[in-house]
C-alpha cells in the first residue's frame, strides 16, 4: 500500500515542483479498455521512463484559489471580513544537456495575483502582488530574471505602492555548476527505480476501493490511465470508513463540489504526458461567520516530449544588469 501511494505522491510532487486552457484531450467511451485492478497496476508498473531521463520536459500550470470569511446575515454587530486570493498561469521548460553549460531552465510567469485582505472593527489592511510577462532563465550556467508587476500594501487606509516595469538582472558569475548538474541528473535517473512496486494479493485487497476510480483508454499506441475522484465517491468513503479516517465525518457536509482527475499517458508504454485537473468548493459556518474555500480550474500538464519554446537570445541577455549577489538582489525587487 505504501509503495503504490509513493508512486502517486511522487507523480504529484513531480508535477508540482512544477497552461494553455484545458490541457486534457477528450476521451472516447469506445476507446475504454476493460481491465482488472491487477492489470491496471501492471500497466502502470511497466511504465518506461527512458524519455524522462534523456529528454527535455515542459510543465504548464494554471489555477484560481480563493478563501473568504464574512459575517452571517443575522450577525449585525460584526464587521470581520477576510479574503485570500491566489491566481497563476505559468510554465517551466527544463532541458538537461550533456553538461551544465548546455542545460536550460526557463520559467515563465504569464500571470500571478496574490491578494490578502482583512477587516475587523479595529484593523483594515491589504497586501496585493501582481506580475505578468516575467521569467527566470538558466542558460550557459548564468541566471537571468525579468520582472513586470506591482506590489501594494495598505494599512488603515494608508497605501504604499511600487511597480516594476521590465526590470532585468543577471548573475555576475556562473551559478549552475557541473556539481549541481550531476545532482539534478541523478534525481531524474533515480525516478524509474523509485516508481516501481510489487503487485501482491495483499496490495490489491488494500486498495480495491480505487478500482472503480481508475479507467484505461487505448488509442493506437497510446494508453491513458485515468484516476477520477468525485464528490460522491469522497462522501461514500467518509460514510463507510470507520477506522483511520483521514477526514472528520462532518467534512461531507462542508463539501459542495469536488472533481480531481489525474491522467498518465503512455506512448508505447513510455511515459509521454501527465495531466492533473481539480475543482473544489467548501462551505462551512460557525455561529457568526460563513467560510468559503474555492479552487477553480486547477490544471497541470507535464509533457516529456515538448516543443522547445523561444529562448531569449544571448545578445538580448547581455543587456541585463549584472549583480554580484543575484538572489538577494532578486528578493530586494
Amino acid at each position: 500500500m505504501k509503495k503504490i501511494l509513493l508512486v502517486l505522491m511522487s507523480i504529484g510532487l513531480f508535477i508540482l515542483v512544477a497552461c494553455q486552457s484545458n490541457f486534457m484531450p477528450p476521451l472516447k467511451k469506445s476507446d475504454q479498455v476493460e481491465l482488472t485492478l491487477a492489470q491496471k497496476l501492471t500497466l502502470l508498473n511497466e511504465m518506461n521512463l527512458s524519455d524522462v531521463k534523456s529528454n527535455a520536459l515542459m510543465i504548464s500550470a494554471k489555477g484560481d484559489f480563493k478563501a473568504s470569511a464574512e459575517p452571517l446575515p443575522n450577525v449585525s454587530n460584526s464587521s470581520n471580513k477576510v479574503l485570500i486570493q491566489f491566481e497563476f498561469d505559468a510554465s517551466a521548460y527544463i532541458s538537461l544537456g550533456n553538461e551544465a553549460s548546455e542545460s536550460i531552465m526557463y520559467f515563465n510567469l504569464n500571470k500571478l495575483l496574490v491578494n490578502n485582505e482583512q477587516k475587523t472593527s479595529y484593523l483594515e489592511y491589504q497586501n496585493r502582488i501582481e506580475a505578468t510577462k516575467s521569467f527566470l532563465l538558466l542558460k550557459n550556467g548564468y541566471v537571468y530574471a525579468q520582472l513586470n508587476g506591482s506590489y501594494k500594501t495598505s494599512n488603515q487606509g494608508n497605501p504604499v505602492e511600487e511597480s516594476f516595469n521590465n526590470k532585468q538582472m543577471r548573475s555576475k558569475e556562473v551559478v549552475f555548476t557541473q556539481n549541481e548538474y550531476e545532482i539534478l541528473k541523478s534525481m531524474f535517473d533515480s525516478l524509474e527505480e523509485n516508481l516501481h512496486f510489487d503487485i501482491s494479493d495483499s496490495l490489491l485487497e488494500q486498495i480495491k476501493y480505487v478500482d472503480k476510480m481508475i479507467t484505461v483508454y487505448k488509442t493506437g499506441d497510446i494508453h491513458t490511465i485515468r484516476l477520477l475522484i468525485t464528490k460522491e465517491q469522497v462522501i461514500e468513503f467518509i460514510t463507510t470508513t470507520t477506522e483511520n479516517l483521514p477526514l472528520p465525518p462532518e467534512f461531507k457536509d462542508y463539501l459542495k463540489k469536488l472533481t480531481f482527475e489525474l491522467r498518465i499517458e503512455l506512448n508505447q508504454k513510455k511515459l509521454s504526458k501527465i495531466y492533473l485537473a481539480s475543482d473544489l468548493l467548501l462551505e462551512y459556518s460557525d455561529s457568526e461567520m460563513k467560510n468559503d474555500v474555492t479552487l477553480n480550474g486547477l490544471q497541470f500538464m507535464v509533457d516529456f516530449n515538448p516543443v522547445a519554446p523561444t529562448i531569449p537570445s544571448d545578445s538580448s541577455l547581455d543587456k541585463f544588469e549584472p549583480r554580484d549577489n543575484f538572489i538577494s538582489g532578486l528578493i530586494r525587487w
